[in-house]
């Protein structure tokens, strides 16, 4: 998950990466974008990505966002 983010992603960009969301009916789809959002989330926590953006959310590695302050 972390990968997929690259530079920087919002939340519907790594579940297309990670997930066929095509292939997807409605309710899958909502279940793939809560689960992404869920472990964005959980590596926030861990302070492996940071959360920026309102009120669309960007994620982004730790490491990125420090190099660029």
């Amino acid at each position: 998950m972390e990968r997929a983010v690259g530079a920087e992603a919002t939340v519907f960009d790594v579940a297309q990466r990670t997930f066929e969301l095509d292939a997807l009916n409605a309710g899958e789809t909502r279940f793939a974008i809560a689960e992404t959002l869920a472990h964005l989330d959980y590596l926030v926590v861990a302070d492996r990505l940071r959360r920026w953006g309102a009120p669309v959310w960007y994620f982004e590695p730790v490491a990125a966002a420090r190099s660029a302050a």
